[in-house]
């Protein structure tokens, strides 16, 4: 069965919108492949806007800098301006 056989048809905007969803584990997922060890919840609080305590700056900038790279493929997705299959 290949994906055209598929009868569910794709829906970009609840795709973006479940993603967005997940941006906290994305993140999470992704900084701890980095070996840096937050929480989920310290995670959440770092996208967030708010700084948490025991960790080093520099590993709470990769995960902010993790959360800006999500949002910005989920915004260039959303415009189009990105890898598309035509």
């Amino acid at each position: 069965m290949s994906i055209h056989d598929c009868s569910i048809t794709p829906n970009k905007p609840i795709a973006l919108l479940l993603a967005r969803r997940e941006l906290s584990s994305l993140v999470h997922e992704s900084v701890l492949l980095e070996g840096i060890n937050f929480t989920l919840p310290e995670i959440q609080t770092l996208i967030d806007g708010i700084t948490v305590g025991g960790h080093t700056l520099s590993d709470q900038q990769v995960a902010i800098n993790q959360s800006a790279a999500w949002k910005s493929l989920f915004e260039r997705i959303k415009h189009g301006d990105f890898l598309t299959k035509s």
